[in-house]
């Protein structure tokens, strides 16, 4: 079993390996097993971590939380809510959960957007990343 997620993507996706391979007519089959939901439609990189012993899969979500899956079920048992930035990291070990928080952000110096816009046209916003660690049980 494989999960894999890319950038912009809104879920992570369950893959059979051994069921990769050519069909009948000779084409490359790519359906996933399952699907995990998150708000993922962003270049930044989104983390999800499992934890083997409790078939629990935790995904990172640019909605500023993260959520919790059985991947024995497929279905979604809570999410951590209220953090204060894009959950872009997690990671699990044995009973503790570390989240680390945090995006780029930038602000346009133009009021209006227009063609002229360029690069130099924005200013990085001032914004602090952080770690958050939670008991999980």
């Amino acid at each position: 079993i494989l999960f894999s997620a890319s950038r912009r993507s809104n879920a992570v996706v369950c893959w059979d390996i051994r069921m990769l391979g050519a069909n009948d007519h000779g084409k490359r089959t790519h359906a996933g097993l399952a699907s995990f939901e998150r708000d993922g439609d962003t270049n930044q990189k989104l983390q999800f971590d499992i934890d083997d012993e409790t078939n629990r899969l935790f995904v990172g979500s640019q909605d500023k939380c993260v959520k919790i899956y059985d991947t024995s079920s497929r279905a979604l048992l809570t999410t951590i809510f209220g953090l204060n930035d894009s959950a872009n990291g997690v990671s699990c070990f044995k009973k503790m959960l570390a989240v680390s928080l945090g995006a780029r952000k930038f602000h346009t110096l133009q009021e209006e957007e227009d063609e002229s816009t360029s690069f130099s046209d924005f200013s990085p916003a001032s914004s602090t990343g952080s770690l958050e660690l939670y008991k999980i049980d």
